[in-house]
């Protein structure tokens, strides 16, 4: 995205111009007892403002700087993301760039500029993290930049309208280091599939003929009048069942504690316990 100019002029004084305003300003003591400082000090800024315009000009208009933005990993609560920031200098001048990222703010991020020596016809990019504070769309800002010439009697202002929606996931970290339990569970679904055990379960298999010690309440009396003597009924021990579970998603689970809300740790909650829970059936 090519930077365009920021502000009314889009132009400031550089340090060494403030350095030197500063000296100049110096001369007033002695111009009370003696004009001919006085003389001095305006010709002295007047050099200085002959300084200022003449690097003013010398820098490139803002559109001969390209700036991007690439999100190198997913984002999610909690967790840094590689961010990188990148400032391509289309122009003859070698050029020192103050960028700032105008990133959402954060419990886990501050927003700060960062410097970049660009030379002529040459992109230079920095890498930093982000970590976002909410799930959902993430709506990134805009990049600021001020750049000056190796005079540092002028700068320039420019923004790259880099505006974007991100997604951001709840931080499923947890999960990803107990990915190992997910595989070991649905080996234990296969296997409990193909096993068939009887026992005094409740989930009904078969009937059979009676036979001495059967419970008189297991006697199944619709067939046993069908075919004129007793039979039983059959159980096996009760197979593994779909639970859900309900995460409550209203208003009051907004509030937050430790950058996260309330929905975040109940998400996080329920991996751990998936886990845990599969654990134990493998013990």
């Amino acid at each position: 995205m090519a930077a365009q100019p920021h502000g009314r002029f889009g132009v400031g004084a550089g340090p060494r111009l403030l350095l030197l305003s500063g000296v100049g300003l110096a001369w007033i003591i002695p111009a009370l007892w003696n004009r001919t400082f006085l003389y001095a000090m305006l010709l002295w800024d007047g050099i200085l403002l002959l300084a200022f315009v003449g690097d003013w000009l010398r820098l490139p208009r803002p559109k001969q700087l390209t700036v991007r933005r690439e999100w190198r990993s997913p984002l999610s609560i909690g967790v840094a993301a590689a961010v990188n920031l990148s400032v391509a200098n289309q122009s003859s001048a070698d050029l020192w760039v103050s960028a700032y990222d105008d990133l959402p703010a954060s419990n886990w991020h501050t927003n700060r500029a960062f410097a970049l020596n660009v030379p002529a016809h040459v992109s230079r990019s920095i890498d930093y993290e982000y970590t976002p504070g909410t799930r959902g769309d993430l709506r990134s800002g805009k990049v600021f930049l001020r750049y000056r010439s190796g005079f540092l009697m002028a700068e320039r202002w420019a923004v790259a309208d880099l505006q974007q929606t991100v997604r951001v996931y709840p931080n499923f970290e947890h999960a990803r280091k107990s990915s190992v339990y997910l595989a070991r569970s649905r080996q234990i679904e296969l296997q409990m599939r193909m096993m068939r055990l009887r026992g005094m379960g409740s989930d009904f298999e078969s009937l059979r003929e009676h036979r001495e010690g059967d419970e008189l309440r297991n006697v199944c009396w619709t067939a046993t009048a069908r075919r004129g003597k007793l039979v039983s009924k059959t159980f096996r021990v009760e197979r593994s069942q779909a639970v859900w579970i309900v995460l409550d998603c209203g208003r009051l689970m907004r509030a937050r504690t430790d950058g996260y809300s309330k929905l975040d740790r109940a998400v996080d909650a329920r991996d751990r316990n998936r886990h845990r829970v599969i654990a134990r059936l493998e013990n």
